[in-house]
């Protein structure tokens, strides 16, 4: 006996729960804690101002500039979230955040579902590489890129997708 279900649709939550169970088959992320440390591999076009108004000449390097970038990071909690915040005296107030906690060290996107893996700032091993037309930048192109870069502040929490993380212990 066989039985069709052809309005049956599984739910966002059931399919991101899906997707939390099948994404990314070298990492188990049911395995992910706080406090374990994870290796991001960070590659891709590095975002750089174009120049060319108030003064400031147009940027040589705009488009050619791609990152290979490695970051070792302690994988935060929900309740490192909270202490975060509490030391400071602040209250989780003003705009939500895009996404939202699954799991210890795991947070969903709140519109596309994308997963990624939360971690703390710190100074921990860093190599940041910088490509020009897939070459290594020279240290003249690395001043070129640095004085391009936006200015950012420092993060209370990094966000990584988790196609990005190379491994966790």
């Amino acid at each position: 006996m066989s039985f069709a279900f052809s309005n049956f649709r599984p739910s966002k939550r059931d399919a991101c729960d899906h997707q939390l169970k099948t994404q990314h088959s070298m990492i188990n992320i049911e395995n992910i804690r706080a406090g374990q440390v994870a290796t991001i591999l960070i590659q891709g076009e590095h975002k750089m101002n174009k120049g060319g108004r108030s003064g400031v000449p147009l940027n040589p390097l705009t488009g050619r500039v791609t990152r290979d970038h490695r970051v070792v990071v302690n994988v935060a909690g929900i309740g490192s979230y909270g202490r975060r915040l509490e030391k400071d005296g602040r209250e989780p107030v003003g705009k939500p955040t895009w996404w939202e906690w699954v799991k210890d060290g795991v947070a969903r996107h709140k519109t596309d579902g994308n997963l990624y893996l939360v971690g703390l700032p710190s100074n921990a091993e860093r190599t940041i590489r910088f490509l020009v037309d897939g070459r290594e930048a020279t240290p003249e192109e690395i001043a070129t890129i640095r004085e391009y870069t936006p200015d950012k502040d420092d993060p209370e929490f990094l966000l990584f997708r988790l196609d990005s993380v190379a491994n966790v212990e």
